[in-house]
């Protein structure tokens, strides 16, 4: 069967682009991808665009139709949404129409423009009301914040992890943007400085939290044989993984866990033919510190309860033993919320090659990403590898 590669990747800096609208980001990232390559836009036979809300942030549905007219793409082309996780699930759609057989080169951009909408609780509404259940969750007043602070202390009592390890998680992203021209926020943080900020939701605090922004992120699905016309820099996709779990927190066996992500891991690492310990980088979900803790554990690469004393120690920095989030991760480098898996993988693609700069960790042959809806409604998990 078709072996599928990444021949192409970029994204627009995240940041807030008061002054363009959806088509002039996604745009940006689609002439970028042909400048980077000597690909004619009439061989992109498919688009599939990863976008959370289009319809809610900016009025505008079936950016696949739109996005393809305004960039003179002749291809099949359509939208997917899975909430926060919908780029990686644009991604895993992309792999499938080429791995079939139907398409050999999909362009995959994940897109989301969130400042037309300029009041922060209309934003915060938006993002609750997709990511969890309307009638039982959202509409009565539980929140996204005040959901992973229940993980949190879950978490903490379950395994005793401390307020200080889940703050580190912030620490190590910011120094990560730090590197990144790309970042939202390219200033350091302190952990003193996340403990005393104003309270979001007990333990969690303002600076557990990422800020939601614009942006684009596209990458180039295509088969091996094809990408050797005009590239010689691609990473192959080696495995992915998509699962489920309950949309409502209060129908769980348990909080200080999410089986959709150890699911959806084991089944990328399957289809890959790798373990956890084989993985040299990985980008994973963080919208709120806790999630990157959590996600860790249950994608094997630390066992339960000792992510956090790993992250304190130092072991996921990027030039640790097990580099995390190596961008900054949404934490840092900014969550525009359907771009944002979609900049997992630019980031990974960029580690696999070897052209990550500053960021660079040494000798990274195998990189993995993992996108999260909500709490765990859906996490989609892909492995990348150079050869």
């Amino acid at each position: 069967m078709n072996k599928v590669v990444v021949a192409s990747a970029t994204m627009t800096p995240f940041t807030d682009h008061y002054d363009r609208d959806i088509r002039d980001l996604a745009s940006e990232a689609i002439r970028d991808i042909f400048r980077k390559t000597e690909i004619e836009r009439s061989a992109v036979d498919g688009l599939v665009i990863g976008s959370m809300a289009s319809m809610s942030f900016t009025n505008q549905g079936n950016l696949g139709a739109l996005i393809a007219s305004e960039n003179n793409l002749n291809s099949a082309s359509f939208t997917v949404e899975a909430g926060e996780a919908s780029g990686q699930a644009a991604l895993r759609a992309a792999y499938s129409l080429i791995k079939s057989g139907m398409h050999e080169t999909v362009l995959v951009l994940g897109l989301e423009k969130v400042t037309d909408i300029v009041k922060l609780p209309e934003i915060l509404s938006v993002v609750n009301h997709v990511n969890m259940d309307s009638r039982w969750e959202a509409d009565i007043g539980l929140t996204l914040a005040s959901s992973w602070a229940m993980i949190a202390k879950s978490h903490m009592s379950q395994y005793g992890i401390t307020r200080e390890q889940i703050a580190s998680v912030a620490v190590k992203n910011h120094y990560n943007a730090t590197f990144n021209p790309f970042a939202q926020f390219k200033s350091k943080l302190r952990i003193e400085t996340i403990l005393r900020a104003p309270a979001l939701a007990s333990p969690l605090t303002l600076f557990d939290t990422c800020a939601a922004a614009d942006g684009a992120a596209a990458v180039l699905l295509t088969t091996e044989e094809k990408a050797k016309s005009f590239t010689d820099q691609y990473i192959h996709v080696k495995g992915t993984g998509l699962a489920h779990g309950t949309l409502r927190i209060a129908e769980r066996d348990r909080l200080y866990s999410i089986p959709a992500i150890k699911k959806a891991a084991k089944d990328a690492y399957e289809m890959a033919g790798i373990s956890p310990s084989d993985i040299d980088v990985a980008e994973v979900h963080d919208s709120f510190t806790i999630a990157e803790l959590i996600a860790l554990e249950e994608m094997g690469i630390f066992e339960p309860g000792q992510s956090g004393p790993a992250t304190e120690d130092g072991r996921t920095k990027k030039d640790g033993d097990r580099p995390i989030n190596t961008s900054g991760g949404m934490k840092a480098r900014g969550y525009p919320f359907g771009a944002a898996g979609i900049a997992q993988v630019v980031e990974i693609y960029e580690q696999l090659l070897g052209i990550a700069g500053e960021r660079q960790v040494a000798d990274a042959n195998i990189g993995v990403t993992q996108a999260l809806a909500g709490t765990g409604g859906t996490s989609v998990v892909h492995v990348f590898g150079t050869a």
